[in-house]
């Protein structure tokens, strides 16, 4: 409505210097590129520097060309329209920008959120699988004490075997030396016996030999 004033207003001095024969329209369009000028610069266009307009001034809202260069003539309202049209989308553009941010914020916070919710599970799981290696370590451990007792013990059993089974071969040879030295001893005091026979009877032998004799010769020893 603002605009439809303007255009309606009667003609005078305006504030930008414009005399009160100008054409209104063009004195809207001048005061409307002076605006587009500080949203350019504001936006970080450099239209003074290149000289060239941006596609969102050389373009109307449904993507066809201006109907004349915003630097050039202009051709009447349709041209004020469009000017008016492209500063409102210019204007609209951070607002996008800004629903952009907090969309991205939003995406960010939400994967920020999932990564720590997935970071407690990792670290829950974590703990888990270290709670069953212990639980099992243990187990294992325990297992191999016990099969370190069994093995242990059977050695010993061995030992004492080796030990036993020594001491009765030792016992058997023992056993073995004294019965060879008692049938030693029996034949060494047999034979001694027989010797001994041997001596007696030959002693009385003698004897008899020797009273025979006497009496042969010493008949008076007869009577006697």
């Amino acid at each position: 409505m603002d605009d439809f004033d303007m255009l309606s207003a009667p003609q005078g001095s305006t504030g930008n210097g414009v005399g009160a024969d100008e054409d209104p329209a063009a004195a809207f369009l001048a005061q409307q590129e002076s605006e587009i000028a500080g949203i350019e610069n504001d936006e970080g266009f450099s239209i003074l520097d290149s000289g060239e307009v941006p596609s969102s001034l050389s373009q109307d809202p449904d993507g066809g060309a201006l109907n004349g260069d915003l630097h050039g003539e202009s051709n009447g309202p349709s041209d004020v329209y469009v000017a008016i049209s492209n500063a409102d989308r210019l204007q609209a553009e951070p607002e996008s920008l800004r629903k952009w941010r907090e969309e991205q914020q939003e995406r960010l916070e939400q994967l920020d959120a999932n990564s720590r919710k997935q970071e407690a599970e990792w670290k829950e799981n974590a703990k888990l699988e270290l709670e069953e290696w212990h639980t099992r370590q243990n187990e294992q451990l325990e297992k191999t004490k016990v099969n370190n007792r069994y093995t242990t013990l059977f050695e010993q059993l061995k030992s004492i075997r080796g030990l036993v089974s020594a001491s009765c071969c030792l016992i058997r040879k023992a056993l073995e030396s004294t019965w060879l030295l008692f049938c030693t001893a029996s034949c060494i005091l047999a034979q001694v016996q027989r010797e001994n026979l041997k001596i007696i009877h030959t002693t009385q032998v003698h004897l008899l030999t020797s009273r025979e004799a006497s009496k042969a010769v010493c008949p008076s020893n007869q009577a006697i």
